[in-house]
């Protein structure tokens, strides 16, 4: 099936369940199910970042983090809350004009779904009109105190394709948390 016709099935079986306790953190997890409405404004931010990398496509070349981008440099790679579970996503931004592309990480205690961790980030790349494609999203479990961190699961919205990526993710929290134990897994919501 499409990619979103399975996540609205996925999302419907995980409404019918009767717990909304996540089996690897110790936080309660409340808040809204995704439903297909939040999933279609989820697939819009996607797609606005598609849009301008299919009109880039003419100059396509390999690019890297190591190359040189000031309009990538003004982000921080990672922005993360601390001390809570929450939704978080891996974006892949890139600047057309030097082919470069920089990782970055998203995670906002609060957010009811996964594009609401992503689009403060997402809005300002197209302002800057850099191109953007959101890899897929999980849970970040961040514990200072244990000086723990545990990234985990999936998003119905930015759903991974093929295997969750948390190990990027994992990757560069790790340096800007470099005493703390950065841990992932695949399992999980």
């Amino acid at each position: 099936p499409p990619p979103l016709a399975a996540a609205a099935a996925a999302v419907t079986a995980a409404a019918a369940a009767p717990s909304n306790e996540d089996a690897h953190c110790h936080f309660p997890l409340s808040g809204p199910t995704t439903n297909a409405e939040d999933q279609a404004e989820a697939q819009a931010l996607q797609e606005a970042g598609q849009a301008n990398a299919a009109a880039d496509a003419d100059t396509e070349g390999e690019g890297g983090e190591s190359s040189a981008s000031a309009a990538l440099d003004a982000f921080s790679a990672v922005l993360i809350s601390e001390n809570d579970t929450y939704k978080y996503v891996l974006i892949k931004a890139k600047d057309p004009a030097t082919n470069a592309y920089k990782f970055l990480v998203r995670g906002k205690s609060g957010a009811d779904y996964h594009k609401d961790a992503a689009r403060p980030t997402l809005n300002e790349l197209s302002e800057r009109a850099l191109t953007y494609t959101v890899l897929g999203g999980g849970r970040i479990q961040h514990d200072s105190a244990a000086q723990a961190i545990l990234i985990y699961g999936f998003s119905y919205g930015f759903p991974w394709e093929g295997a969750p990526r948390h190990d990027i993710s994992a990757a560069l929290v790790k340096e800007q948390y470099p005493d703390f134990e950065v841990t992932t897994s695949d399992e999980g919501y």
